[in-house]
């Protein structure tokens, strides 16, 4: 059975994906608005109603606006740690908060099954109340995705090297961010442990730990302003030269994008 991948946004303007076996359509993250949501899936043959549940990687509104919504609306189980669903709470951007019964906790390291998917959680490193990545297996593939990382953890890695489709930030070109406008301090942000993934810094990761039964590889959450398509593109591409098979993209910023991937 094949997967559909759908990347609604994929940037700071809002970050949306929706991983569908066609009889389990799973959100992850919803930071762009509900009624452009909504038009999307449409245009690509789905439904809010047909959503069967929204995974949240944290809690900033440019991953996580629309969770009140969805829930109150929809009536969507929203899955998330405790901490992201207390960020959710103390976040003004994010209302309505999601209702309590529809609040699914999840907890790094553990496991849980929606539908033929087996969802792994792990810690992420971002300046949130709490982040993680989601690996969902589907039929012995491993689909990952690891977005907002300041640094790359020894489990990250590892769930790095077991991907065979793969949603990993890169963010910002180094000399870009240094040299561009932003204020000093949201640059030390941006380049700490707890900040943004850099180009140079998701290509080192695909270099040293992806292995040869990768088939795809997206590269997401592209800053605005320190960031070119074309520049991670290259980078990335320089360290794929061992994996020639492997597809590499680049996520648009507000542009959907929808792949079909080949689970046989």
């Amino acid at each position: 059975m094949k997967l559909k991948f759908l990347s609604l946004g994929s940037g700071s303007s809002g970050n949306s994906y929706l991983l569908s076996d066609g009889r389990t359509s799973l959100l992850i993250d919803a930071g762009i608005g509900i009624r452009t949501m909504k038009s999307t899936l449409w245009r690509y043959g789905h439904a809010l109603n047909n959503i069967h549940a929204l995974l949240l990687t944290h809690d900033h509104g440019d991953h996580a606006r629309t969770a009140g919504k969805l829930a109150t609306r929809h009536k969507i189980p929203v899955y998330a740690t405790h901490s992201t669903f207390q960020g959710i709470d103390n976040n003004p951007v994010i209302h309505p908060k999601v209702p309590y019964e529809l609040r699914r906790e999840v907890a790094v390291g553990n496991e849980f099954t929606l539908g033929a998917f087996t969802i792994c959680v792990q810690q992420v490193s971002h300046d949130s109340w709490d982040c993680v990545s989601y690996t969902l297996s589907h039929e012995g593939r491993r689909f990952v995705i690891i977005t907002d990382c300041g640094k790359l953890t020894e489990e990250l890695c590892q769930e790095i090297s077991q991907a065979d489709y793969l949603v990993l930030e890169s963010n910002h070109d180094e000399e870009m961010l240094r040299a561009g406008r932003y204020p000093e301090m949201l640059k030390r942000r941006i380049l700490s442990p707890r900040g943004h993934l850099s180009n140079a810094a998701c290509a080192q990761a695909l270099s040293d730990y992806l292995s040869e039964r990768c088939q795809h590889v997206w590269l997401c959450h592209l800053s605005r302003d320190n960031n070119r398509p074309e520049i991670a593109y290259s980078c990335a591409a320089s360290a794929l030269e061992r994996f020639p098979d492997v597809q590499l993209t680049v996520l648009n910023r507000t542009e959907p994008m929808l792949f079909e991937l080949d689970t046989e």
